[in-house]
């Protein structure tokens, strides 16, 4: 589902393979370096020390404690004096580590004072407010350094990272009995959907340029983008956050951060060893661990958990929450999302499982509601949907075909997410979310909008606005496949309309496994001993039976058109009776009903290329290295497909519980982070070409996923042969589909003893080929009759053909 704009060398971070965290925060150094990086910002301290006013009265966060300055400067007096062999300690680290140039050892050694020093502030505030009616909110600073928090899914965690200290949800002493554990003392693990906010600790670099003498300073430092990495974990962990705070420490000093899908903004630096910068560290800490509610740590307003979801409980899978729609209807998650961006500029996408019910009471259906953050110029998706339909419908000629086919997920109540306070047309946006402590800003006037995007927009920031719509079908993500039959049935639902869709001049751009879904039925059966009216907690998810209703568009759907790009530069039929006349592919259409407008999404040339980088054509990723114009086609489309079917295969097996004696499982795994695991483009190009020139076997780039295959038939009985039929297939297609050839070297198959197997299934089921695995159209005659489009109807063929392996493996 992720698709940002990625200009050239910008780095692909997005899969969920393990990449080098390294490699990984030299790409947000350099994507941040690009984009909105404010200094110095004093609005920074207020998003932690003010509440939010954008909420009703009655749940804005108390300052009661943080603003008490005769406690604070209390805590303060009694700071220097308990822990003054911390701040010493501190300080002597520091000036000892600007002697050195190895400063890690020293920053370990920052824990255990900074560990007391927040211990102690914790204490003060239960000697002084004793009773749990004087806390609201319970969250403890949870050093991380010795292994990363885990991951929703329990099968990979895509963020391996170790943070120095999290903020962490943890539940009431009145409910676990239990004196609140210290950091350094807690041994159980935490989950990263716990921890709304971080804090990192640096011996000597803070998160900004040092030198002020430099006329050309880096826009991003090291430091910044580390914490920019732990603010994507959690962005991408916790999807309802519309922003991350944090705390950066080095030597005696410390600031603080806000990191957004527009930019990152770095308060001014403040010292420990300066009373009124160390009351600021005292309130900080208070208001983080004992007074911010999600809202001031920057959960959306509009949700809200469900009933007996908390955000502490590690025994849940994970929390639920309650949507509240723009017409007021209410939608509750179920588990966690399908998918979530692991990006942290872009739309930030997140896709979740939802049920409607109503008026509060029965559930009336499942579907899934999607949300991301949109810029201001961009068409909105809901727009771009519904002229996708227009065509689908003036081209629809047979009375017998649905005029919008089952296999395109309908989408529904698309629109821009708003505050319901101070009062209705206040939108969530980055300008206004950025703005939101100032008091002015709470009365949500249209003038005070404005001022607040233009003073974003000055800064070079863009306008994203939080955007929802409801994908009125129900389905789970190609991972989820119970067999290889229910994946080739629902890729092929997918391949068909997307060559429809081809057909038409409407082209997806953003193939990816998080747009493609396998269809899935909702049932509520009443809890036992309730009745029929008994109030379902879920629903029951279970396969589409496609032999009851047949299987055209039943087994799978695709999704996600924000950056589809749709026919433009209209003319008029000449033939008053042909519905359609396509003057030139992709770029404009005529329909007897008259011309339409001009499309802000038609396919023009530009170095900015959209989609996922792991999944698209290596076209299309050279163009983006290389700063070059391209012209989106079919072919690049066709290729993600055949990309995002290979991954979800290497999925399954990489994740299989094999045991010690499967030898070709590490290398196995090591083909799959050859394939689709990088941290900057030109490396993808880089590494797809090695595999394409891999001469190991004639399964080339997927000789070891070929072998485990094959294994696996032979030691578990397991039937795999028809699915390594298919991925053989698909290989050649993809090999055919490069943009330069010359050196990928052409496999004999008169020589080769399992591409004769494959050509004499192909023969048994109806299909002739050539030698090289081509030839299968299927019977079908493309369009435009010659030339370019037959072959690109001879490559969708292929893949169908591939498809149907899968299919009729047992």
């Amino acid at each position: 589902m992720v698709a940002s704009v990625y200009p050239a060398h910008i780095t692909a971070y997005n899969d969920v393979a393990i990449v080098s965290s390294q490699n990984i925060r030299s790409g947000l150094i350099e994507e941040l370096g690009k984009n909105s990086i404010e200094y110095q910002d004093e609005t920074v301290e207020d998003f932690i020390l003010k509440p939010l006013r954008l909420v009703p009265p009655e749940n804005q966060s108390s300052t009661k404690i943080s603003n008490d300055s005769s406690f604070i400067e209390q805590v303060a007096k009694a700071l220097r004096d308990k822990c003054k062999e911390d701040f010493s300690q501190l300080q002597i680290l520091s000036e000892k580590t600007e002697r050195k140039k190895e400063a890690t050892s020293d920053e370990t050694a920052m824990y255990p004072p900074l560990n007391n020093i927040i211990a102690y502030i914790n204490k003060a505030c239960e000697n002084k407010y004793p009773l749990d009616s004087d806390r609201v909110h319970h969250r403890c600073l949870v050093c991380c350094s010795n292994r990363p928090p885990q991951h929703y899914d329990p099968t990979h965690n895509p963020f391996p990272i170790k943070p120095d200290f999290l903020l962490v949800e943890t539940a009431p002493r009145s409910a676990t009995g239990d004196e609140p554990k210290q950091p350094l003392e807690r041994e159980e693990s935490v989950y990263w959907w716990q921890c709304p906010a971080y804090m990192e600790v640096k011996a000597v670099d803070p998160p900004f340029p040092l030198r002020t003498d430099d006329p050309n300073p880096p826009r991003a430092t090291k430091t910044l983008g580390q914490n920019s990495d732990y603010a994507r974990a959690i962005l991408s962990s916790r999807p309802f956050q519309l922003y991350v705070l944090g705390i950066a420490v080095w030597k005696a000093s410390f600031c603080f951060t806000y990191f957004d899908r527009s930019g990152v903004k770095v308060s001014k630096p403040r010292d420990f060893a300066v009373d009124v910068d160390l009351h600021i560290f005292i309130r900080a800490v208070i208001r983080f661990t004992w007074e911010m509610t999600p809202e001031d740590l920057g959960h959306d307003p509009t949700v809200s958990l469900l009933p007996g979801s908390t955000w502490h409980d590690r025994s849940q899978d994970y929390p639920r929450f309650a949507v509240r729609t723009m017409d007021e209807a209410v939608l509750e998650t179920i588990g966690a999302p399908l998918f979530s961006s692991r990006s942290l500029l872009g739309r930030g996408t997140s896709v979740f499982p939802v049920i409607s019910r109503k008026n509060g009471g029965e559930p009336v259906e499942a579907h899934i509601l999607k949300s991301s953050w949109r810029d201001d110029k961009r068409t909105s998706e809901g727009e771009i949907y519904q002229r996708i339909v227009s065509i689908l419908k003036d081209n629809t000629t047979s009375i017998s075909l649905p005029r919008v086919p089952r296999a395109i997920a309908k989408l529904e109540r698309c629109r821009d997410v708003q505050f319901a306070h101070p009062g209705p047309g206040l939108p969530i946006s980055t300008p206004v979310v950025r703005d939101s402590r100032n008091g002015i800003m709470a009365t949500g006037s249209r003038g005070q909008i404005e001022e607040a995007v233009a003073r974003t927009v000055n800064l070079g920031c863009s306008n994203k606005k939080l955007h929802r719509g409801e994908i009125m079908d129900f389905g789970e993500s190609l991972h989820s496949y119970r067999d290889t039959k229910e994946l080739g049935e629902a890729l092929l639902c997918i391949l068909e309309v997307l060559d429809q869709l081809h057909d038409l001049g409407i082209l997806h751009r953003d193939i990816s496994p998080g747009n493609m879904y396998i269809r899935r039925m909702a049932t509520y059966p009443p809890p036992p001993g309730t009745g029929k009216s008994g109030r379902n907690p879920g629903p029951v998810i279970t396969p589409v039976d496609t032999s009851k209703h047949g299987s055209s568009g039943l087994s799978g759907f695709l999704a996600d058109f924000e950056f589809a790009s749709i026919p433009a530069l209209p003319t008029y039929n000449a033939d008053p009776d042909s519905p359609t006349k396509r003057v030139n592919r992709h770029i404009r259409y005529t329909t007897n009903t008259g011309p339409r407008q001009d499309s802000p999404t038609s396919p023009k040339p530009g170095p900015r290329m959209t989609g996922t980088p792991t999944f698209m054509a290596t076209e299309v990723l050279v163009a983006i290295r290389d700063d070059l114009p391209l012209t989106r086609t079919r072919y690049h489309d066709l290729e993600s497909f055949i990309w995002v079917v290979l991954y979800v295969i290497y999925q399954r097996y990489v994740r299989r519980d094999t045991g010690a004696e499967w030898t070709y499982h590490p290398k196995l795994l090591e083909e799959k982070r050859r394939l689709f695991s990088a941290s900057e483009v030109a490396v993808f190009i880089s590494q797809r070409r090695d595999s394409f020139l891999d001469t190991t076997s004639t399964a080339g780039g997927l000789h070891y996923l070929i072998a485990y295959l094959g294994r696996l038939e032979e030691s578990e009985n397991t039937p795999t042969r028809n699915v390594r039929f298919a991925v053989r297939l698909l290989w050649e297609i993809l090999l055919d589909l490069q943009p330069v050839k010359k050196d990928i070297p052409v496999i004999d198959m008169d020589q080769s003893e399992e591409w004769q197997e494959v050509i004499d299934e192909m023969h048994e089921i109806g299909i002739e080929v050539d030698k090289r695995g081509k030839g299968f159209s299927d019977g079908r005659t493309d369009g435009e009759g010659v030339g370019r489009g037959e072959r690109e109807r001879d490559i969708a063929g292929g893949i169908r053909k591939a498809l149907k392996f899968l299919v009729r493996s047992p």
